[in-house]
């Protein structure tokens, strides 16, 4: 079950969509 998430990059300040799995976050670090 996943949803999408408001992420804001501090790179740019821009906001982007980003897909998140509850329970653990598909992000790459």
């Amino acid at each position: 079950m996943a949803f999408w998430k408001k992420i804001k990059m501090k790179v740019n300040g821009l906001w982007y969509p980003k897909s998140v799995l509850v329970g653990s976050p598909v992000t790459t670090k």
